[in-house]
This record gives C-alpha cells, structure tokens and sequence, in this order.
C-alpha cells in the first residue's frame, strides 16, 4: 500500500465519520447537510483546491519548487503525475462550471476563469495522457449540456468530420508522445486477459493482480521467448486500466455489477437539477476516462471528490421545499453505526502506524529489538 496515500484515507474516513455522527445526532442535521451538498460553496471550494494545485504545479515546472519524481517536472503532492492528473480531472468540472454559470458575480467568474485555464494547463505540462483525455472529456460534457454547441453541430453537420478528424490526431500525437509506454500497458493487458480467461466468472478476489500477475507474466514468455515484449516486462501491480483490474479481481460478474451502478448512477444524475447533473456527469466522465488509462481510484481523494458530486443526485431533489426530520430511531442508531465507523478508522489507522514504525525500526537494523 502507498503510505501516503493511507494516511489521506483515514484523515478523510475520520472527517467523513466525525461529520455524519454529529448530523445524525440532531433532528435535521441530514437534512441540512443535504442542503450544504447542493450549495455553490462545496463548487467554489473545490474550484479553490484546484487552483492551489494548479499553481504548486506551475511551481514546480518553472523550478520553484521540487519534484516527486525524478523523471516527471510536475508531480502536485503526489509521487508521480498520475496522481496529480486524476486530481486535477476530477476537480476540473467545479472550475469550469462555475466559469460557465452567468448568475455568479464577477469576481467568481474571473476566479473560475482563473481556475480553468490554470488547471486544463498544468494537464498538459504534467505529460499525463490520461489527465489531457479526461480534461477533454469534462469540457465536452459541460459545453454539452450547459451551452448550445450541440445545436450548432446539429445545424452544421460538417463540424462533425472535424471533430473526428481532430481526435484521431489527438490519439495518434498520443500515441507517438511515449509509444513505449502505450506498447508497454497493452502487453499488460493482454496477460491480464489471459489471467482473465483462467477465472472469468468470479475472478482472483481480493489483491489478484498483486498475487498472480507475476506468474501469469512468466507463463506467457514461456510460451513465447520470442516475443519482443521482454524488454517490457515489469513487476506490475497494477494494469493501468481500473475495469480491466476489476475484472481480473471479480470476474465477469464484479465488472456486470459496476457497470450496473455506474449506469443506474447516470440515469439519477441526468433526472437531478441541472447543477448537480451537469457537475455529477462531468466528474464520472473524468473519472471514467481516467479509469481506462490510469488508477485514479488509488487516491482517497478522488473518490471523495466523486461522492461530493454524486451522493446529492440520490437525495430526494425534487421542488419540495418541506424539512425533513430525522426519525427518533435513525437519531440512536445512525449515531451507533458512525461510531463504530469512526472507531474502526482510527483502529487501523492505528495499527499501520505501529506497523510502519517497526518497519521504520527495521530498516535501522533494530529487528532483533523489535520482535517479541
């Protein structure tokens, strides 16, 4: 497990857990956090990370401030840019909806503006393919759904071959940035497929690709010591492609389910407001695309992000305006269960802390000291 990353998943699980226990104990406390989920100041919050991420990148390219990663300029807080690039994608479509709202001041306009450019650049310069994919794929969702641009392709049909025409450039030039690397993930793949083909229904559960893609990697050059994939092979732990890892983990099945969840999820958002539609569409197009080239469900924070901008379209929106009231039983047993909740986060939290300070104590040659 990524140690950095592991502490960002408590400090999250132990803030997420702290917020709901205090809301469940009053009698409209869900209500009225259901209400700061709809409100524009979880957009400009969000809008303002990616502002700061945006700029500590920028710091980083021109020198300011030290890379993570010895061969990438811009890494964010992260160890390479993946991390960054899923961040910046999944915060991308706060900034430019709010560029896009004419019913915001000036100021905000101008800050979102900002924010924007900002971020669709630090995309670029990170060298991430899939964050520059993903950051197109938002921009299309939102100038779909918030601007007349599909009007105009409708009206002007001969915008379409060049639309076309540009992503199959874009997908080439792509391509052609790090070949290696594209040539490199597909072999992956394709030992995962045949791991796939070995368990399809079900899979290899939990950790599979960890635990069997070694040996599923030695057993395909056995088969093939010719193959010009050798100077690729790697330890790899993870295929670059989140359904692909999915499926390998939990069959055929595991990937029905999530498509399932993913599709009943977009069906919600499309019958939500248009601000939760629009924001909760283009952070699971980000996502999406993401998922195809990278890992970005390996940071905590973009599945917070995502849950931000999805969880309100399962609330009951409708023009309603009547409270609801926390019924007596949910006020003594919702406490209960984010207790408990609460409780087990700082246990773990707890014991990878014990267990990296012996490794710590390890690695410092004390490892007679530190046994029993």
């Amino acid at each position: 497990m990524n140690v950095e990353n592991d502490a960002k998943v408590y400090f999250i699980g132990i803030a997420v857990s702290m917020l709901l226990l205090v809301c469940s104990v009053t009698r409209k406390g869900l209500y009225k956090l259901k209400d700061a989920l709809y409100s524009s100041g979880v957009s400009v919050g969000f809008t303002t990370v990616c502002l700061m991420l945006s700029v500590y990148g920028l710091l980083q390219h021109f020198g300011f401030v030290p890379s993570r990663h010895y061969a990438f300029p811009i890494t964010g807080t992260y160890e390479n840019p993946a991390g960054f690039a899923a961040m910046q994608a999944a915060l991308f479509p706060f900034a430019l909806t709010l560029c896009l709202n004419k019913e915001r001041n000036r100021l905000i306009y101008w800050f979102a503006g900002l924010t924007t450019i900002a971020c669709a650049l630090t995309s670029v310069l990170s060298a991430s393919r899939a964050g520059v994919l993903a950051i197109c794929a938002v921009a299309a969702v939102v100038f779909t759904l918030k601007t007349k641009v599909l009007s105009i392709f409708k009206t002007h049909k001969w915008l379409w071959i060049l639309l076309v025409t540009a992503v199959a450039i874009v997908t080439i030039l792509l391509y052609r940035v790090k070949s290696a690397s594209v040539n490199g993930r597909m072999f992956v793949w394709r030992v995962c497929w045949d791991m796939i083909k070995e368990r399809p229904l079900l899979g290899y559960g939990i950790g599979g690709i960890e635990k069997h893609y070694m040996d599923a990697q030695a057993a395909y050059f056995s088969m093939h010591p010719d193959s010009p994939y050798v100077m690729l092979a790697d330890n790899v732990t993870h295929p670059f492609n989140e359904y692909i890892k999915l499926t390998v983990n939990y069959g055929f099945a595991g990937l029905v389910i999530a498509l399932y969840v993913l599709i009943l999820t977009v069906k919600r958002l499309f019958k939500s407001s248009e601000n939760v539609k629009v924001i909760g569409l283009a952070v699971t197009a980000s996502v999406f695309v993401m998922c195809q080239f990278s890992y970005p469900f390996h940071y905590a924070a973009v599945w917070f992000i995502s849950a931000m901008a999805i969880v309100p379209a399962f609330f009951n929106n409708s023009k309603d305006n009547k409270e609801w009231v926390t019924p007596k039983y949910l006020r003594i047993s919702l406490p209960i269960l984010f207790s408990l909740l609460l409780a087990i986060v700082l246990h773990m939290m707890y014991l990878d802390m014990k267990w990296a300070e012996m490794s710590k104590r390890s690695l410092a040659g004390q490892t007679e000291r530190m046994l029993p």
